[in-house]
């Protein structure tokens, strides 16, 4: 019994160990993106940037000495930092190196939620022939700590617990959150998605964006001369969606992992009420 009660612990332990591990990496993920889309919306889409262009030949010169501050203050809104690595990153050059963390990070994300599904298999399994008791405190211990995962089948608030895990009130809620559920999902492809975005204005930076530091505002794409220079964009284009691409993948196969965490948590669950009432 003591060698049982010891190894619960150690598979409740651990499994929580790794959930929060989950937890984290997702937390990371966010404050990624909380990061880098405010830096993008300041250098292309921000109203400082219209300012500050359309104040460019103006010979007032308590507009030109506010301009200079509020040009001081744009630039410097532009660039992301990272400030728990130490580093500093210009939105003008997050297609590869950004693209490349998130990816990182994607991958790290696919490696956690792989092992907590492959604990949960194994703790439901060695824990067969427990008692009911013993697995409740498995099924308990590990469903409190998980932040997606619950032992009530429905999305809606509970208010009645005659309702409570009723197949008409599970289908009900199931249906009114159709919606809900798949916008929720996407969060497994949010990676691909935002580097897809960085993507997307990084090209539009070089061939429609005016660049407020030339001359006459034209375009990138009018100052690139060697070939050595469209070699270089051409290759981090391409590494940035090469990159999207493989967070799509590797997004999917998270999704396929925590959809299974949940149908093993619920099928434990099942099983230890089956025990129970036979």
């Amino acid at each position: 019994m003591n060698e049982n009660e010891d190894l619960m612990k150690l598979f409740v332990e651990k499994a929580n160990v790794s959930m929060r591990r989950v937890r984290w990496i997702q937390f990371a993920i966010i404050i990624v993106s909380i990061s880098i889309i405010p830096a993008i919306w300041n250098t292309y889409l921000s109203w400082n940037r219209n300012v500050i262009k359309a104040s460019s030949d103006t010979k007032n010169e308590v507009v030109k000495n506010t301009t200079t501050e509020l040009t001081k203050n744009w630039v410097e809104s532009t660039y992301i930092n990272f400030s728990f690595v130490g580093v500093k990153v210009s939105s003008s050059d997050i297609a590869f190196l950004t693209s490349l963390g998130i990816t990182v990070l994607v991958i790290c994300l696919y490696y956690s939620t792989r092992t907590v599904n492959h604990l949960l298999a194994e703790t439901f399994n060695v824990s067969s022939g427990y008692s009911v008791n013993q697995k409740r405190y498995i099924y308990y211990g590990i469903i409190f700590s998980s932040a997606f995962s619950t032992w009530i089948k429905s999305d809606d608030p509970v208010k009645d617990l005659k309702e409570l895990n009723t197949i008409i009130e599970i289908e009900k809620s199931k249906q009114k959150f159709k919606l809900v559920r798949f916008i929720i999902s996407m969060f497994y492809f949010y990676p691909g998605i935002l580097i897809l975005i960085i993507l997307l204005f990084d090209i539009l930076s070089i061939s429609s964006f005016d660049s407020l530091f030339r001359g006459n505002f034209y375009s990138v794409i009018q100052s690139i001369h060697s070939s050595g220079e469209w070699i270089q964009i051409i290759c981090t284009d391409v590494f940035a969606l090469l990159l999207s691409s493989f967070c799509f993948i590797i997004g999917n196969s998270v999704k396929k992992f925590n959809i299974s965490n949940t149908d093993l948590i619920m099928k434990y669950n099942l099983s230890i009420q089956i025990e129970t009432n036979s």
